[in-house]
């Protein structure tokens, strides 16, 4: 007996999808958050349910997600289970490793050697004969509808997004933006909201239509999110004596 499946817009992703990239991502982002809220719930609380509802709620939403990916048909439970657990991994481990006191070349160096060592990678294997763009092939022969063949989901593309993600922590880097006094719950607000629309207004920009451009502005608008959310707190914050608004340059 033949189940009968129903594609999505997000169903023909055309990466490998092992593990889940956004289960992956979703554990290791929220581990930190977790970790502090149980924390906090254990010193004023001697609940034990309280004090590991955090560690629940994480528990949960990683399953929720992992099940929506199965439903939608991007990946299978396999690969789901994979995200879950490397990203919990990966949150628990660089969880005290944030590269907080490095300098920009630091990021630069990230980003140049995940282009680089990437594109050496990928020559080599199919110099060896390996075809590595395997589930593009797949994905292009199976999908429902060619619309939703979307350049952003290939593997390249997230190497692209990691890259510029470097550059922009870089740029973030030379920015003394920490040596400052921190910011009224007034200002964050605003500082969030602003980079909210700017983040938003980077993502609805018009796509190039040569892959080599698409990749290059995929580099490009990584970095540009992360300098608009570290830029717009300064934004709103008031100008001090012979300063203008707006972002401080790097001291040199």
């Amino acid at each position: 007996m033949r189940v009968p499946l129903r594609q999505f817009p997000v169903s023909c992703e055309t990466g490998p999808g092992s593990p889940s990239g956004h289960c992956m991502i979703t554990g290791a982002a929220l581990w930190p958050l977790v970790t502090l809220l149980t924390s906090l719930a254990s010193r004023r609380s001697r609940s034990l349910a309280l004090r590991l509802s955090p560690f629940i709620a994480y528990v949960l939403l990683l399953i929720v997600l992992g099940l929506s990916r199965v439903f939608v048909l991007a990946h299978f439970p396999h690969q789901v289970l994979g995200g879950i657990l490397a990203g919990a991994a990966l949150g628990w481990g660089l969880q005290g490793r944030t590269p907080t006191s490095r300098p920009a070349w630091f990021f630069l160096a990230v980003a140049l050697a995940l282009l680089v060592g990437t594109l050496a990678l990928h020559h080599a294997l199919l110099a060896a004969g390996v075809d590595i763009d395997w589930s593009i092939a797949l994905a292009t022969k199976w999908c429902a509808s060619p619309a939703w063949l979307r350049r952003d989901t290939r593997p390249f593309a997230s190497v692209c997004r990691d890259a510029g993600s470097s550059l922009g922590l870089a740029l973030a880097a030379a920015l003394p933006l920490h040596r400052g006094q921190p910011l009224a719950p007034r200002q964050r607000l605003a500082g969030a909201a602003l980079a909210l629309g700017a983040v938003q207004g980077l993502h609805r920009l018009p796509q190039p239509e040569d892959t080599v451009l698409w990749y290059g502005a995929s580099i490009l608008r990584s970095p540009g999110r992360l300098f608009d959310s570290c830029c717009s707190p300064w934004a709103t914050r008031p100008p001090r004596h012979g300063a203008g608004l707006g972002c401080p340059r790097a001291q040199q």
